[in-house]
């Protein structure tokens, strides 16, 4: 009688076990006939639960321990439920010859062809005579529970749960946990009936990468598999990009180094800004090159920079503004340069035609603007200017003008005309003209050698100035003549 309530204890817990799901599906058993002798064959009604949201299939078989002693079989090879659902097939399980008589224990697997996962579970079955009353084998119920997302940066813990399904006491009971990128294992005892959970704690390096990964628990006893339990978890992404900034300045010359690091176990992209507007641009320079953003009606300078983890980069922005102020100093001293330097003296030459022939030109007029432009006045001024040969000077033609102090006459290299000025006081002007007569008629046209002028400088120095060129083509020369004709009518002098 005794033997028989332990009996009744242990089909309860096996039956309550069954109930049990760690996973979208399990089975429960209703014995048929599962006291057999040798040869025979141990039946049972499977009832098969599918708790997700989709349809699934499945199959029925043994575990690896269990198909080397067992032929296990079902009616219906490949079973079909429907979501939330349930399915209940016949199970046949014939021992091999050498299974032995005395209570069995048989691990059976149910797959899902559709997700892969496995759910375990055990049968009991008696081989002889008395053997349901006889040695107890061993079945232990295993569960496993872990986060479904881990933050590599903290501990987490997996909570492993074991129960003894009958009265057989384990004295040392093998519990492996892989979960691919951790891994642990350890001996606990399991008592009659007894139920016990254990959380075991593991650290992942930081850096880990976001990945989907799965952990397995494996209970063994003396070599034998008793339970196995799969489950999935992920490893959380995360990042944070620190953004740091060190400011340099000298003259007007500023430069911002800006140090960006990754702080994740995930590439990250960050937007780094600096309001700039268009004209500062053109001072600005940067390693990496910027790009232009605008937001709102407001311009930046903006780098788009992405790191991966523990990636560390450095942004060196330069606003420049030594090369306009070099470029304005230039020109400040060119300006200060020209002042300081340029000639006091201005000469301006010009000539006119007053004669023309059919033959061409006979007669011109030149005139020399000379002006001191400065505050001081000039000292021992000459003026000298020269008359191609091809023409000779007029020398009583200086009516209103000041006479040349010296007219030398070359007859290969023409005339030279001076003028002797002892004193030329500041900002005064004064026009020097004399005629020459062509002794040839000039069809071409005639190009006159610019004059030139030296004086004497407050510092004794000699300094010379020249006039510019005078050119006259001879398309010109009746436009020159006709431009006089019509002076002399208006005005009624003649220059």
């Amino acid at each position: 009688m005794k033997q028989f309530k332990l009996f009744i204890i242990l089909a309860v817990l096996v039956l309550a076990a069954a109930l049990v799901s760690a996973q979208d599906f399990d089975f429960t058993s209703e014995e048929v006939d599962i006291d057999i002798l040798p040869g025979q064959t141990a039946l049972y009604n499977v009832t098969i639960f599918n708790y997700q949201d989709a349809a699934d299939r499945f199959q029925l078989t043994g575990d690896v321990s269990t198909v080397l002693m067992w032929d296990v079989s079902t009616d219906t090879p490949i079973i079909e439920v429907a979501a939330g659902g349930s399915k209940e097939v016949v199970l046949e399980l014939k021992p091999h010859l050498d299974v032995g008589l005395g209570p069995k224990q048989v691990i059976l697997k149910l797959k899902s062809l559709n997700t892969e996962e496995i759910y375990r579970a055990g049968l009991p079955v008696y081989i002889g005579e008395g053997a349901r009353f006889g040695t107890y084998v061993p079945n232990v119920d295993l569960s496993i529970d872990i986060d479904r997302e881990i933050d590599p940066r903290e501990k987490f813990g997996v909570n492993v749960c074991l129960k003894n399904k009958n009265l057989l006491n384990i004295k040392t009971l093998q519990v492996v946990l892989d979960g691919e990128i951790f891994a642990k294992g350890y001996e606990t005892p399991l008592g009659p009936l007894e139920s016990k959970c254990q959380e075991i704690l593991f650290t992942l390096d930081e850096n880990e990468p976001p990945a989907q990964h799965t952990v397995t628990a494996m209970a063994t006893y003396q070599n034998e598999t008793l339970a196995t339990v799969v489950k999935n978890y992920e490893v959380a992404g995360y990042s944070t990009i620190s953004e740091k900034s060190e400011t340099a300045t000298s003259l007007f010359l500023y430069t911002e180094t800006i140090t960006l690091f990754n702080d994740g176990n995930k590439e990250e992209t960050q937007l780094v800004k600096r309001e700039m507007p268009g004209f500062k641009r053109l001072f600005a320079r940067s390693s990496p090159s910027y790009k232009v953003l605008r937001q709102d009606g407001i311009s930046y300078v903006s780098w788009s920079i992405t790191l991966g983890p523990n990636e560390t980069e450095q942004i060196v922005f330069v606003r420049d503004y030594r090369w306009p102020l070099g470029v304005l100093v230039i020109i400040i001293l060119a300006v200060i340069l020209y002042f300081v330097f340029r000639s006091p003296m201005v000469l301006y030459k010009d000539a006119f035609v007053v004669g023309k022939e059919a033959e061409g030109v006979s007669d011109m007029k030149v005139k020399i603007l000379v002006k001191n432009r400065t505050r001081s006045a000039v000292k021992n001024l000459r003026i000298i200017d020269k008359v191609p040969s091809i023409a000779e000077v007029v020398e009583k033609e200086h009516l209103g003008t000041m006479r040349p102090s010296k007219v030398i006459r070359h007859g290969k290299k023409g005339t030279i005309i001076k003028w002797d000025i002892e004193g030329f006081e500041p900002f005064e002007e004064r026009i020097l003209s004399y005629k020459i007569k062509s002794s040839l008629k000039i069809i071409g046209g005639i190009e006159l050698p610019p004059a030139k002028a030296r004086f004497d400088t407050k510092q004794g120095r000699e300094r010379i100035t020249a006039s510019n060129h005078v050119e006259i083509s001879g398309k010109a020369f009746g436009e020159l003549l006709a431009a006089k004709k019509r002076k002399d009518t208006d005005e009624g002098i003649n220059l």
